[in-house]
């Protein structure tokens, strides 16, 4: 009797070698798709969330400088300024004004004589003042050290970015405040031509609206300064915390005292160039970057000529991309030298045109 050999089949080495070399380039192939899919998504979001930061701080400028000035119904009023204002904060470093004071809601003689540009909102023809009476200052291609010279609530911030502008811009909100806070600052509009600026409990005991008149409405003041400044922040939950160009502002909050209110990450530089009326036509003439705010320069153009603005945004993405350089140059307003970052952060520039309605009304009308 034969006896049979039952064979197994399987593999040789060469052929296991072969399979396990084969399984390891699909794995790397595999390992290497998932790395760019994820690359890519950073990548994408990172664009994202950088042209919307970037339009965000671009709307929110455009704004307050096209409302600067605006007064709602008081279009060419009688200006009060409660004697309870006296000695509240501002952030201008001009010299002050004389302006008639409310003690409260009625012209006195008596008080003191002078209320800061801050809460300045006077015609040109009323008493003494010095010249800076818009809803418009600027400092342009600031330093930290004029910055906080020229706007002194930015005295106790660290890190305010060099080169980019500064700018104050005055108006009242949108809408007409439908309750008083009491130690909040707003613009009481008393009678056919009279504005009062008072604290909320002020005009709430001592300055009542007339019965039966719609137009007597209180506003909110809404005083705000623009800059930009680094903010150190853990963005990637790693507990390593990177540097931040943010755009902030200063706002007059309850008190009333100036508080920072920061409005979109990634905004490293903007700009604004004003278009002037130099011949009143009502159409900007030329685009300036520097105002004169004491009018004491025939050379430079008055706030008050303003018609128009061009502001433009440097945004710049918060996290840099290993695989990128970012070899380009920018070119935005009137820097004195272009932005040659060459890192590997993306950026982009966003630009747009205003027209600043308000400030050439008041102008017209004297103000």
């Amino acid at each position: 009797m034969k006896s049979q050999i039952n064979r197994q089949s399987g593999v040789t080495l060469v052929e296991l070698m072969i399979s396990l070399l084969l399984g390891l380039l699909i794995a790397i192939g595999l390992a290497t798709l998932f790395s760019q899919n994820k690359r890519s998504f950073y990548q994408n979001e990172d664009l994202a969330r950088m042209v919307e930061d970037g339009r965000y701080a671009l709307e929110e400028l455009a704004r307050d400088i096209s409302m600067a000035g605006f007064y709602a119904e008081l279009s060419s009023p009688t200006w009060l300024v409660d004697m309870n204002l006296n000695g509240a904060p501002g952030c201008r470093a001009a010299s002050a004004v004389t302006t008639n004071w409310a003690n409260p809601g009625l012209k006195v003689s008596a008080g003191p004589p002078a209320v800061t540009w801050t809460y300045a909102m006077f015609p040109r023809s009323a008493e003494a003042f010095t010249a800076e009476q818009g809803g418009i200052a600027v400092a342009n291609n600031a330093t930290a050290a004029n910055a906080a010279l020229e706007f002194p609530c930015l005295a106790g911030l660290a890190n305010i970015r060099a080169g980019s502008d500064v700018f104050f811009s005055k108006r009242v909100a949108g809408a007409p405040a439908t309750a008083l806070t009491a130690n909040r600052v707003y613009v009481a509009r008393r009678g056919s031509a009279v504005g009062v600026l008072a604290l909320g409990s002020t005009i709430t005991a001592s300055i009542p609206k007339a019965v039966g008149d719609p137009l007597e409405n209180d506003w909110e003041f809404q005083p705000k300064v623009y800059y930009v400044r680094d903010i150190t922040q853990d963005i990637n939950g790693d507990g390593v915390a990177e540097t931040i160009p943010t755009l902030c502002r200063m706002v007059l909050n309850p008190g009333p005292a100036f508080g920072e209110d920061c409005v979109a990450q990634g905004i490293e530089n903007f700009q604004v160039e004003w278009g002037v009326d130099t011949d009143g036509d009502g159409n900007a003439n030329a685009y300036v970057s520097v105002l004169d705010a004491g009018l004491n320069n025939a050379a430079i153009a008055d706030p008050n000529e303003v018609v128009s603005a061009r502001i433009t945004v440097l945004a710049r993405s918060l996290r840099p991309d290993p695989t990128y350089t970012n070899d380009k140059t920018y070119t935005i307003g009137d820097l004195p030298a272009p932005i040659d970052p060459d890192d590997r952060f993306y950026r982009r520039v966003l630009s747009t045109t205003v027209v600043v309605r308000n400030v050439q009304g008041l102008n017209a009308l004297a103000f």
